[in-house]
């Protein structure tokens, strides 16, 4: 994920860093241990320098309390939308089976 970002976006996600430290009271040195990262690594990360990896943001999206689409930008409705079209797939799927399993 880190290496594809433009630089815009790697601001923003460290915009959303930063906000989600700050809605924690905590400090970059603080997040930065409970992700077990430098407090340098962490200011890169909130200026938009180094975007983060997966791993480190997944940690500090629970170490923050927030959901990784709120750093990801994967909207909720976006998520929602696939899980109802895959819903719909297992659906006619089963119907298959049951037309196949009935059939024998």
């Amino acid at each position: 994920m880190s290496s594809s970002l433009s630089p815009r976006a790697a601001k923003k996600l460290g915009e959303r860093i930063r906000q989600a430290r700050q809605g924690k009271n905590l400090r970059q040195s603080d997040l930065g241990k409970l992700v077990g990262l430098s407090t340098q690594s962490i200011s890169a990360f909130e200026s938009g320098r180094i975007p983060p990896a997966r791993e480190h943001i997944e940690k500090i999206a629970y170490h923050t309390g927030r959901p990784i689409h709120f750093f990801t930008g994967q909207k909720v409705a976006e998520a929602l939308a696939r899980v109802e079209q895959l819903q719909t797939e297992l659906k006619e799927l089963h119907e298959i089976l049951s037309q196949i399993v009935e059939g024998e």
